[in-house]
């Protein structure tokens, strides 16, 4: 019966452990997608009445992101 237990408090951490990766990255990406989005509106109004290039880009204001696990 301890061994039972042991097993179901050790499968409680490894659940919380990936529950908490899975909302962090669901965040991440979810950050992601508004930068693309801010990144697309930014080059249509940069790049208005000028082809779009890497001079364009280098215009954009830097986006800083990073994914770092927790723990």
């Amino acid at each position: 019966m301890d061994q039972c237990m042991t097993v179901e408090q050790e499968l409680e951490k490894v659940l919380q452990k990936f529950s908490g990766y899975g909302q962090l990255c669901e965040s991440g990406l979810e950050e992601l997608i508004q930068n693309a989005g801010g990144l697309h509106g930014t080059l249509d109004h940069v790049a208005q009445g000028s082809k779009r290039s890497t001079s364009v880009c280098k215009k954009l204001p830097p986006v800083h992101w990073c994914l770092k696990p927790e723990g």
